[in-house]
This record gives C-alpha cells, sequence and structure tokens, in this order.
C-alpha cells in the first residue's frame, strides 16, 4: 500500500534529484543524476515523466537530453526506458568533457503534446584516482605495517 501511495519524485531513485515534478508542456517532470558529484565522463541523467495530476507514468515519448555549457559544444543523448528496470523512468547517458556550470534540458516529444524544462549543474574535473584505488593504497600500508611487525617480532625471539 505504500508503495500504491508514493509518487515517482518521492520513490527510491539512485542520484540527486535535481527536478521534483516540474511542469513541462501537458507532462510533469522529475530529473535525477548521477554520479554525486557529477564529474567529467558520464553522466547518468534519469528522467520521469507524469501525466498531471494523478502523476501517472508516461511511457510514449521521446526524450531527449542536451547538456549545454558556458563555453563550448553541447553533448545531447537520448533517453532510453530499456535501461531502467522498472520500466518507466528514461535513462540517458551523456558524456561531459569538461569540468564547469552545464545547463542540462529535458525535451519531451510525445502523442501528449511537446514540453520542455532545465536544470543547472555543476560538473567537477576528473578525480586522479577512482574511488577503489584508495582502498587499495589504505590495504596496502595496513599490509606492510603488519608484515613489518611480524618481521620484528619473529627476528625478536
Amino acid at each position: 500500500m505504500v508503495l500504491a501511495l508514493s509518487t515517482p519524485a518521492a520513490a527510491h531513485h539512485s542520484g540527486v534529484l535535481q527536478l521534483n515534478t516540474e511542469p513541462a508542456g501537458p507532462y510533469a517532470v522529475s530529473a535525477w543524476t548521477k554520479p554525486d558529484p557529477v564529474q567529467v565522463g558520464t553522466c547518468v541523467v534519469t528522467v520521469a515523466v507524469m501525466r498531471p495530476p494523478r502523476r501517472d507514468p508516461v511511457t510514449d515519448v521521446a526524450i531527449r537530453v542536451t547538456a549545454r555549457p558556458a563555453a563550448g559544444s553541447d553533448v545531447s543523448a537520448d533517453g532510453d526506458l530499456g535501461q531502467d528496470p522498472l520500466g518507466i523512468r528514461y535513462l540517458a547517458n551523456l558524456v561531459l568533457p569538461t569540468p564547469g556550470r552545464w545547463t542540462v534540458t529535458v525535451a519531451i516529444h510525445g502523442p501528449g503534446g511537446v514540453g520542455q524544462v532545465d536544470f543547472p549543474l555543476e560538473v567537477a574535473a576528473a578525480s586522479p584516482w577512482p574511488w577503489w584505488a584508495l582502498g587499495v593504497i589504505a590495504a596496502a600500508c595496513i599490509a606492510a605495517v603488519g608484515l613489518r611487525a611480524y618481521a620484528r617480532a619473529s627476528s625478536i625471539e
């Protein structure tokens, strides 16, 4: 029953909520981005399109997500329902080549009409180290300290 009462914007989604049932023509749109924080590279934009006022999911539209940097070329990707396990959200994979402030536009074209909505997005520079590399380095340091302590203990005996 709790699931039946939740709306797409309130339901569990991974990523950072960027739009929460914002009007876009005849539709309401929610959007999430990940990773958090968004860095240079691939950014997944998840879009839920709903029919107001009941917020019923709309799955018969075409979605185009376009990111526009302050300077440089636009990056676009089509939304794909096939990537969503529930089949009700559109996922678009944007490859963002530079850090800085971007404007992301979600454009919807469907039988009910057309709509568009924007949100700002800060893109950080790519980290020189992947997150897992820091864990490997920490584990190696701990192992080295342990081996050194074991070697000292063995030489004392």
